[in-house]
């Protein structure tokens, strides 16, 4: 490309045109290459030029503020800036934006600050010269802070999705199973309270074991339930370690993340899951506000916890799909607040 001086600034100093001829073209580019991040780019504010007119070249600062305002425009480089620009200016036609960068220094450039060196002679500049130097600027500087403040405030907007410890919970899971009504569901230790469960997983004569151990079947008694609510409180025979702790349901909101655990549909071997999700509603059910997910629930994960963000339990699951084939027919993929067990009653 033929970088010779084409240009001549209208009015005479010509900083001023040379000033918001620069701008004019920033924002020009970003407009039409990204027009969705524009309020983002630095371009748009008040800005500080100082600009260095040489037989020869011309170097240039132009500094944006982080808020809109008057323009500044200086008459000239501080005195050691003149030095580096000048040693520089062996590069006006030969050198890249990249090796400007480098025989500059990087206190020229940052997020908001573009310098340029470039040819000068008669009154004028190469325009294109000029316009690839703010194109690689814009390119190399400004566009990927631009879009890593740009996720970080997406990120911040969105929940952290939940970090939990899934050995500790996977000791608090136990599978229950009735063979005699063919019930099976699943059930976990809660510090302070006992085995929890649904109502509607229980037979006559549930038995409790854990996946790893599927011949040691404990039995289980009932120390309270509630069959409108669809949940209980197990007592179970042996020595009973661990179990989780309880969150806050009330602090739920939409969009939050969640995991639901538990033994879907369970065969000999199968290690349970662990199912992300987010909350996407409530549903008032039995006079509860019981949790809505888009995670899928499926027969037998009933009565698994429901774990939050802080890894602490903040529900049961209850509704869902008999199957995960299925598991879209149903909008109804509901969790039961785990604050909800203070309705029980005492059985006996």
């Amino acid at each position: 490309m033929d970088y010779e001086p084409n240009w001549k600034p209208p009015t005479d100093p010509p900083r001023v045109d040379i000033s918001f001829a620069i701008v004019d073209e920033a924002i020009r580019v970003v407009s039409e290459g990204i027009p969705d991040l524009l309020e983002s780019v630095p371009v748009r504010n008040s800005f500080n030029t100082k600009i260095r007119l040489e037989n020869g070249w011309i170097g240039l600062v132009v500094e944006f503020s982080h808020a809109p305002g008057i323009p500044s425009i200086g008459d000239d480089l501080e005195p050691e800036a003149v030095l580096a620009f000048q040693a520089a200016s062996e590069l006006t036609l030969i050198g890249s934006h990249q090796e400007l960068r480098v025989a500059l220094g990087s206190q020229y450039f940052s997020f908001s600050k573009f310098s340029y060196v470039g040819p000068y002679r008669d009154g004028k500049l190469s325009w294109p010269h000029l316009a690839t130097h703010l194109m690689a600027w814009l390119n190399d500087i400004v566009l990927p802070e631009v879009l890593r403040r740009n996720q970080t405030r997406v990120l911040r907007a969105i929940p952290r999705p939940p970090q939990v410890d899934i050995g500790h919970i996977s000791k608090a899971l136990w599978v229950l199973e009735c063979e005699d009504s063919i019930r099976q569901g699943t059930g976990f230790f809660l510090k302070g309270t006992g085995l929890v469960t649904c109502d509607h997983v229980l037979g006559p004569q549930t038995r409790a074991f854990q996946a790893n151990m599927p011949s040691d079947r404990r039995c289980v008694s009932v120390t309270s339930r509630e069959p409108a609510i669809d949940l209980a409180v197990l007592e179970m025979e042996g020595v009973k370690e661990g179990g989780l702790e309880s969150g806050s349901p009330d602090q739920l909101k939409q969009m939050d993340h969640l995991i639901i655990c538990g033994y879907p549909n369970y065969r000999l071997g199968d290690s349970g899951t662990m199912v992300p999700g987010l909350v996407v509603g409530f549903r008032k059910v039995a006079g509860i506000r019981r949790i809505l997910t888009n995670a899928p629930i499926v027969g037998g994960t009933s009565g698994g916890p429901v774990i939050d963000a802080s890894g602490k339990v903040i529900g049961v699951a209850v509704t869902g799909s008999d199957r995960m084939e299925s598991a879209q027919a149903t909008e109804d993929h509901g969790i039961i607040p785990i604050d909800a067990l203070g309705f029980l009653q005492r059985s006996g």
